[in-house]
């Protein structure tokens, strides 16, 4: 199972990108079980791009994204902390043997890879 996350989109910010990534994994892993979470309305639209393009075998599942703060103080890096721990939470409940984030920041980047270092080697 592949478990793919887009925190940081709201509605139609980059769905057309979004789906046409989901679609080539798709292609890449026809065999495996593809889930996208993502923000309930962003993860509508990214269903319908997935529909019209035949890749109907992704699950879109609605996920609170993290708060689009404009500061780089602690508090948006706390958010990107804490959700980097509940994906990789939610990855390990569900079996996923890859997770695919599709929103890249620096914090993000630097918390998974701490969170994986640390508690998932």
């Amino acid at each position: 199972m592949i478990m793919s996350a887009e925190p940081m989109c709201v509605g139609h910010e980059h769905a057309r990108v979004n789906a046409a990534l989901l679609h080539a994994v798709r292609l890449a892993f026809p065999e495996k079980r593809l889930f996208f979470f993502a923000e309930p309305e962003h993860g509508r639209i990214v269903r319908a791009h997935l529909d019209s393009q035949g890749a109907c075998d992704v699950a879109v599942v609605a996920l609170p994204r993290i708060p689009n703060r404009h500061d780089v103080g602690l508090c948006s890096r706390a958010d990107a902390f804490f959700f980097c721990g509940k994906l990789l939470h939610k990855a390990r409940r569900l079996e996923a043997r890859q997770v695919l984030l599709t929103a890249i920041n620096t914090p993000l980047l630097f918390f998974l890879n701490l969170w994986l270092t640390v508690c998932y080697r």
